[in-house]
């Protein structure tokens, strides 16, 4: 997931959520630390920062994270597909909303606006590359980045991921 530009550089934050000091006493599942993770939620806000969570089963079942993630699971399951998954599998991209009960609409709705970019640029991209071999001209990066059937949906794709982020700045404040 794209997030906040720090020196002309873009990062991702990764939060590992799991039990309280479960390495130590594994027998003892204590879940205090998540009453931190929407002050953490909040920080990140307010840089424009997304955090992508890795949730433990202790966590997964926990109430008080399931309602958490349940209150904006279109967004996250959005910008997920958007992401591409993170490289996750994508049988198991579409399992992770059923673990996680979330609403067939809002899947839905995530995975169709999630998808498209993604899906519209590899297309269009795949497309302007078999033109530049049906025309048998040598394929090499410059020449090819230079064709507006290759150059054109990278600028569409930057364009729209621009328009996202602007909308999110506006309606998630």
């Amino acid at each position: 997931m794209i997030n906040k530009k720090v020196n002309n550089k873009y990062f991702v934050v990764t939060v590992d959520t799991e039990s309280d000091d479960a390495w130590l006493n594994p027998d003892k599942i204590k879940l205090d630390n998540f009453e931190e993770i929407p002050r953490f939620q909040n920080l990140c806000e307010k840089y424009n920062i997304i955090p992508t969570y890795l949730l433990t089963y202790e966590y997964a079942v926990y109430k008080p994270a399931v309602e958490f993630f349940k209150r904006n699971e279109t967004i996250y399951f959005m910008c997920f597909r958007f992401a591409g998954g993170g490289g996750t599998p994508f049988p198991i991209q579409n399992v992770l909303p059923a673990i996680f009960n979330m609403s067939v609409k809002n899947y839905i709705i995530a995975t169709f606006i999630g998808i498209i970019p993604t899906t519209f640029v590899t297309a269009a991209l795949g497309s302007g590359i078999e033109k530049i071999i049906d025309q048998n001209a040598e394929l090499n990066f410059f020449s090819a980045f230079l064709s507006p059937e290759i150059y054109l949906p990278i600028v569409g794709f930057f364009t729209l991921l621009l328009i996202a982020l602007l909308l999110k700045n506006r309606i998630f404040k």
